[in-house]
């Protein structure tokens, strides 16, 4: 009986290390699967920074290219807008009052400045 219950514990040891080695490489495997994945992930991040970052140098230097990347990014442009002066609710006698002292504030720069000859 003896020598069956050794048999199995050698038996078992053996068996158990080459488990353990099984194991073993598993886990080297996984880890190296990790750090292949680590290193993707930070390649794929580094080029969408520099892309992202090149895009904005561009729209920073250019309005079209800023519109552009608005638009790119889900922006919705607005509805142009006619043009809104500050003299626009102005009457006809308030217009003719302003376009008189504009004159007048022109003809007294004429005799000083001779960038108006005609």
């Amino acid at each position: 009986m003896r020598r069956y219950g050794l048999g199995w514990i050698a038996c078992g040891a053996f068996l158990f290390q080459g488990g353990f080695a099984v194991a073993q490489n598993s886990l080297d495997a996984l880890e190296q699967e990790l750090n292949e994945a680590k290193q993707q992930h930070q390649d794929v991040t580094s080029q969408v920074l520099t892309n992202f970052f090149s895009q904005i140098d561009a729209a920073m230097a250019s309005p079209d290219a800023a519109v552009a990347l608005y638009q790119q990014a889900g922006g919705v442009l607005p509805d142009p807008a006619p043009v809104v002066t500050e003299h626009e609710n102005e009457t006809v006698t308030e217009k003719t009052a302003r376009l008189a002292l504009d004159q007048a504030n022109l003809s007294r720069l004429a005799p000083s400045c001779n960038c108006i000859a005609g």
